[in-house]
Parts: structure tokens; C-alpha cells; sequence
């Protein structure tokens, strides 16, 4: 008989997990459909980069509606959602051409993204952060047409990243 009720509470609880992941998944969709406007008309306006961020800012959304709408509540579809935040947060920085308050949408990106309580989805954008942060700075650096670009800020700024990646797994090991 206890086996049989603990049983049931098990299924119960995974039930109502899912669709409390679901319930997330949704509210981070219409956050994500709530970036589009910004992105076509306010974020890029004295700079010309509509399409710049428009195209692939759409091509996201609809990609994070569709990982949704085939599994909601999945490891699939928080993971799509996740790395969908990051990349508006570089469409926003890439529009207005490496602005530093573009920058602080990351932060209220993580701070979406805890909504999961999942700590693989805090995980999940370090690298891809990473990787982007070179190539924007050569961008940054044609785009104001600057003589003097060199490669010792470009190092610098990429040795940042994985310093902070490894201070946040460290953190997590011992908070987990």
C-alpha cells in the first residue's frame, strides 16, 4: 500500500513539474516576442542596423516557438529558449555597435533564465559568450573605423570569459 501511494505522489510530482517548466518555457517565448519590436524599430535607430538585427532576431524567435511548441517543458526546449536570450542580448550589443549598456541585457537574461531552476541552463550561454567576444571586438573596430586596434584588448577581454566561466563552476560546486 505505501509503495503503491508513494508511487502515485511521484507521478504527481512530475506532472506538476511539467507543466511548471511548460508554464516557464511560455512566459520566456513571450519575452522573447517581446524583444521584436525593440529590435526592429527603438534599438537600432541612429545606427541603420534594422536588418542587421531583424532578420536574425525573427529567425530566432520562430526557432524558440518551435522547439516549444514541439516540447514544451523539455531539456530541448529550455535549452533553445536559453541560447535564444544570449543571442538577443548580441543582437542588441551588435545593433548599436558594441554600446556598453547593450551589455546589461545579459544580465537580465541570467536573470530570466534562472526561472528554469536549472543549473545547465546558467551553464549553457558562458561558451557561447565567449566564443562571440573576439569577432565583436573586430567589428566594433571596423565599424568606428579605428587605426589603432590592437590585440592585446582583444586578448584580454577573451581571458575574461573563461576566468569567470571557471569562478561560476567552482561556485556551483559548492552551492550543489
Amino acid at each position: 500500500m505505501a509503495t503503491n501511494t508513494s508511487s502515485l505522489f511521484q507521478t504527481d510530482i512530475k506532472q506538476r513539474e511539467r507543466e511548471d517548466l511548460g508554464g516557464a518555457d511560455r512566459l520566456v517565448l513571450f519575452l522573447l516576442m517581446a524583444h521584436l519590436p525593440f529590435i526592429y524599430f527603438l534599438v537600432p535607430m541612429d545606427y541603420g542596423t534594422h536588418w542587421l538585427g531583424a532578420i536574425p532576431a525573427t529567425l530566432v524567435v520562430i526557432a524558440s516557438a518551435l522547439a516549444y511548441r514541439a516540447m514544451p517543458g523539455s531539456l530541448i526546449s529550455r535549452s533553445m529558449m536559453t541560447v535564444s536570450l544570449m543571442i538577443m542580448s548580441m543582437i542588441l550589443i551588435m545593433q548599436q555597435l558594441g554600446r556598453l549598456e547593450m551589455h546589461f541585457h545579459i544580465f537580465a537574461a541570467m536573470a530570466f533564465i534562472i526561472i528554469w531552476r536549472d543549473y545547465r541552463m546558467i551553464l549553457l550561454p558562458r561558451p557561447l559568450l565567449l566564443f562571440t567576444m573576439p569577432s565583436r571586438f573586430r567589428c566594433n573596430c571596423q565599424a568606428y573605423n579605428w587605426a589603432v586596434c590592437h590585440s592585446w584588448s582583444t586578448l584580454r577581454t577573451a581571458t575574461g570569459k573563461p576566468f569567470s566561466f571557471m569562478l561560476l563552476l567552482s561556485l556551483l560546486r559548492l552551492v550543489c
